[in-house]
């Protein structure tokens, strides 16, 4: 049987996050032809026991579970999951996500119809049904430093420098081509997905999936967002809270201009550090968010 989507689920100890988006593209996945390929990233909390009884229980539908060792990253286990794909497109699906309507099929035909888009995602709502962030730009310079000093937050800004991290709802109101896509709710091409050999696994967690658009928008295939539908995502749910966030994407823009952008590695690395010291100002001692001192503080000790 021919499959349209393969949707890829990384666990890393979220069984009961997993179990309800299981639980929810069982009830509204409808149209296509799909299958569901989870990775359990090395979990040691009964996630892949509650994962093999959902097999089980719903044996209607084509349930994978791969099992790792060892927690191989957001990168590591999307890429491992992908690569036992069939369909004609993947899915990258986060553990923390729910459908509350057929956000697939509507994707797949949007890919069906437009060629020439690589990649494409959704609207990703938070539990209070409020729109998230979903994507940008690539990071260069000017976009690093506007982000790292706040000033893409000033009105009219964000009209003059496209910014890394597009804020207020009202722009994701629209589709739109950007740069890149949040990996939570990310359909790719499976063709190009292999011809690019996935995700690159020195990332582990955050930034990856800037990489990835990165080169498929050097292949010349856009990056496309679109507000067709929406699926909830709660955020944070296996990155182990703020903080290992906040070091996964600093140490990840690190890579990404190590990879992309040699020669500007060092202004890049003065930027990241200007941001977590204003950030460790705004959010750690005038916020009083120990957290984010804590974050913050330890990016400044290995930038």
């Amino acid at each position: 049987m021919k499959i349209d989507v393969s949707i890829v689920i990384v666990n890393y100890r979220t069984p009961e996050l997993t179990m309800k988006c299981l639980d929810s593209l069982a009830r509204w996945v409808g149209g296509v032809s799909y299958e569901i390929i989870v990775v359990d990233n090395g979990s040691t909390d009964g996630s892949e026991e509650a994962i093999r009884k959902f097999k089980i229980q719903n044996s209607k539908f084509k349930i994978e579970v791969i099992r790792n060792r060892e927690n191989l990253g957001f990168a590591g286990g999307n890429n491992l999951g992908a690569g036992k794909a069939k369909g004609r497109y993947v899915l990258l699906l986060n553990s923390d996500t729910a459908l509350f309507e057929d956000a697939v099929s509507p994707m797949v035909n949007y890919m069906d119809e437009n060629p020439s888009v690589g990649v494409v995602s959704c609207r990703l709502v938070n539990k209070d049904g409020s729109t998230q962030e979903t994507g940008g730009f690539f990071p260069d310079l000017r976009r690093l430093f506007f982000w790292a000093t706040f000033l893409d937050d000033l009105p009219g800004v964000g009209g003059l420098v496209k910014p890394y991290h597009p804020r207020g709802t009202g722009f994701y109101d629209e589709g739109r081509d950007l740069d890149w896509v949040s990996g939570a709710v990310f359909m790719v091409r499976r063709s190009l997905w292999d011809e690019m050999a996935g995700l690159d696994e020195e990332y582990f967690m955050y930034v990856e999936e800037v990489d990835f658009c990165f080169r498929l928008r050097e292949r010349g295939y856009r990056v496309r967002y679109e507000p067709l539908v929406s699926i909830m995502h709660l955020g944070g749910g296996s990155g182990g809270g703020s903080e290992a966030q906040v070091m996964g994407e600093f140490r990840g823009l690190v890579k990404f201009y190590e990879k992309h952008f040699k020669n500007e590695v060092v202004k890049a690395k003065w930027c990241l550090r200007l941001a977590a010291v204003l950030r460790l100002v705004v959010f750690g001692f005038l916020g009083g968010q120990r957290e984010a001192r804590r974050a913050y503080g330890k990016v400044l000790a290995v930038l």
